[in-house]
C-alpha cells in the first residue's frame, strides 16, 4: 500500500480505485457501471451533491412523503444515516428492510445506489474529473504480518 495512491490528485474531484472490478448493471431502464464499495475517494461536498441532484431527491420532494422529512429533504440536509437511509429506502423499497445473506440482492444495494448516484452526477457533469484506477495490487489477507498492512 502506497500512501499516494489514496490522495486526490490536482485538478481531479476524487478518485475511484479498483474502478473497473465489477462490470455493469441495469437499473430504471439504464446500464450503469458498478464502482466498488471501498476506495472510492470524493470530497463531503461532492458526496452530498450526489444526494441533493438524485432523481430519488426529485421524487422524494414530489411525493406526499416530504412534509414528514423536512429537515432530511431541505437544502441543506445532515449529512446523516437518516439523510442518506430516506435516499435509500426510496429506491429498494421493500428490499431495504429486508433480511440479508451475502451475495443476495440485498447485500448489494449499497453498492448500487452509490452506483447510479456517482454514473447520474458525471452525467450530468461533464467537467467533473473523477480519475479511475484499475486494481493495481493483491487484496491484503487480515492473517498477513502486520507490517504488510503499513505504508510504503
Amino acid at each position: 500500500m502506497r500512501k499516494n495512491d489514496y490522495e486526490i490528485k490536482n485538478n481531479t474531484n476524487g478518485f475511484i480505485y479498483n474502478a473497473f472490478c465489477c462490470g455493469t448493471f441495469k437499473r430504471r431502464e439504464k446500464t450503469y457501471q458498478m464502482y466498488p464499495m471501498s476506495h472510492i475517494c470524493l470530497s463531503k461536498e461532492i458526496w452530498r451533491n450526489l444526494f441533493l441532484e438524485s432523481i430519488q431527491r426529485k421524487e422524494l420532494l414530489n411525493s406526499n412523503l416530504s412534509s414528514l422529512y423536512t429537515d432530511l429533504l431541505s437544502d441543506k440536509p445532515p449529512f446523516s444515516f437518516d439523510t442518506i437511509s430516506i435516499y435509500t429506502r426510496h429506491e429498494f423499497s421493500k428490499l431495504y428492510d429486508s433480511n440479508m445473506s451475502k451475495g443476495d440482492a440485498a447485500w448489494y444495494m449499497d453498492q448500487i445506489y452509490s452506483s447510479i448516484l456517482l454514473n447520474d452526477y458525471c452525467e450530468k457533469h461533464p467537467n467533473i474529473k473523477i480519475d479511475k484506477f484499475p486494481k493495481t495490487s493483491s487484496r491484503l489477507d487480515p492473517n498477513l504480518p502486520p507490517h504488510a498492512w503499513e505504508s510504503q
